[in-house]
C-alpha cells in the first residue's frame, strides 16, 4: 500500500474530490490509501493542472504530498 495527500493552492479547508486517473477517489487533504505506481493526480475544479506521479515508498505518516494549481 501506498500513501497520498492532495493539497490544492490557495484552498485550504475546503471539500474539493480528488480524481486519480480522472476517478474521484478521495478528499483532498485526507491521506488516500493507493497501489504502488504511476498515478495522474487532478482535483474536481475547473482548469485544475494533472500530475503524472510515481506513488512509492510511502508510510501513513510519511505520505506522498503533491499540490495541484487550480
Amino acid at each position: 500500500m501506498e500513501y497520498l495527500k492532495v493539497a490544492v493552492s490557495g484552498r485550504d479547508g475546503q471539500d474539493i474530490d480528488v480524481l486519480i486517473n480522472g476517478m474521484q477517489n478521495g478528499k483532498a487533504g485526507q491521506v488516500l490509501i493507493l497501489g504502488k505506481g504511476n498515478i495522474l493526480v487532478s482535483v474536481d475544479l475547473p482548469n485544475a493542472e494533472e500530475k503524472l506521479v510515481n506513488l512509492c515508498d510511502t508510510t501513513p505518516t510519511h505520505p506522498r504530498v503533491v499540490e495541484i494549481q487550480a
